[in-house]
């Protein structure tokens, strides 16, 4: 994933650029490993220590490489500042809630959540377009009003 993640977020293309290709392979990362998030997040708010070892190990690789691309781009105008914990998390509710909440729904037996059928719903919460979608919401959302259309 970390590998993924890194090749996205480099490479030429402006901030905005970089940050899209970042936040869509953690969306494709969430949509794919759903049922891993959604367990990691029922374990860790149930005080699993193993939980927080890995994500202890793990994100302070991924938070710095999104945090540096947010900063670049408030540098340059690009994205509006806010604090960096709003920033993440913002961004990876964005990106995450739907699969957590599909899954969810799932896990608990509903039947037609929202009117739809699950599987309607998982083609509206977590297909590419979707995924597309949201990435471009949350970076319409940072945008600075003069980079707003």
């Amino acid at each position: 994933f970390f590998y993924r993640l890194t090749l996205a977020a480099g490479g030429s293309g402006t901030p905005p650029e970089r940050l899209r290709r970042a936040l869509r392979s953690i969306a494709e990362f969430a949509r794919d490993s759903r049922r891993l998030t959604a367990g990691l997040l029922r374990d860790g708010m149930n005080g699993e220590r193993e939980v927080a070892a890995f994500v202890a190990r793990n994100f302070p690789r991924h938070v710095p490489l999104l945090f540096a691309l947010f900063e670049e781009g408030v540098k340059r105008g690009d994205f509006r500042r806010v604090p960096p914990p709003f920033f993440m998390s913002f961004c990876m509710a964005a990106i995450n809630a739907p699969g957590v909440v599909l899954t969810l729904l799932e896990d608990h037996g509903a039947r037609r959540p929202f009117g739809r059928t699950l599987a309607d719903l998982e083609r509206d919460l977590l297909s590419d377009g979707a995924l597309d979608e949201r990435v471009d919401m949350v970076l319409a959302a940072l945008a600075t009003s003069r980079r707003r259309a």
